[in-house]
């Protein structure tokens, strides 16, 4: 069960279509700030990789960090606690770790990600789940990382109650070209190539590019 979101209220857009081309297009929106990409320094990223510019840049900002063996694994999936960790580190310049207790029954308050967890309780970016839990290494799913972002950049989005409860940040979200594959199931797993790519966007929307 996912945990629930809840925000403020604006009219609920209805999901707009893309063509391939319009995906395409806003890549190349996005990433034309950067006059000249040298290396990322990872050994299994080429830079005729999708998501190259993207890898990148969060890695110039100290967002995202590699494996002691040079690499960067595209393809592996990327826990709740790390992503947390990335939207916190892409989004505020400072992030406190003096405040460590957050009342998650499975999170101690010694673990490498207690700050950034707790920070994000305290900001309304996460509730957790029903039962107490924030379960730090599940997994994130295409939905959960929506629902973090949303709350994080505090978007207006209005719950209906006939629909599913993730169904208002998809549609913000696809509406903001900020998916690279709009037609990706809603409880896929993120990869940490298409984290790197969704932050990249949100930082650039943020920045007004």
């Amino acid at each position: 069960m996912n945990e629930s979101i809840e925000l403020s209220s604006d009219a609920l857009k209805e999901i707009p279509t893309m063509t391939s081309e319009e995906v395409q297009l806003s890549d190349e929106t996005i990433f034309s700030f950067i006059p000249t990409v040298i290396s990322t320094e990872f050994s299994d990223i080429e830079d005729t990789d999708t998501t190259f510019l993207a890898i990148h840049i969060l890695k110039t900002l100290g967002v995202i960090q590699g494996y002691p063996d040079g690499s960067f694994k595209p393809l592996s999936p990327v826990t709740r606690a790390e992503f947390l960790k990335m939207v916190m580190e892409s989004l505020y310049s400072e992030i406190p770790t003096d405040e460590i207790e957050c009342n998650f029954t499975d999170i101690k308050g010694d673990e490498w990600f207690a700050g950034y967890v707790c920070n994000a309780k305290k900001l309304q970016i996460t509730t957790g789940y029903p039962d107490g839990t924030f379960k730090p290494e599940q997994s994130v799913s295409l939905v959960e990382a929506l629902a973090f972002i949303a709350r994080t950049n505090e978007w207006t989005v209005e719950k209906n109650d006939d629909e599913q409860w993730f169904m208002p940040y998809y549609t913000q979200a696809k509406d903001r070209l900020l998916l690279r594959n709009p037609e990706k199931a809603f409880d896929e797993l993120m990869t940490r190539e298409d984290i790197a790519d969704l932050l990249v966007r949100i930082i650039m929307e943020s920045d007004g590019s």
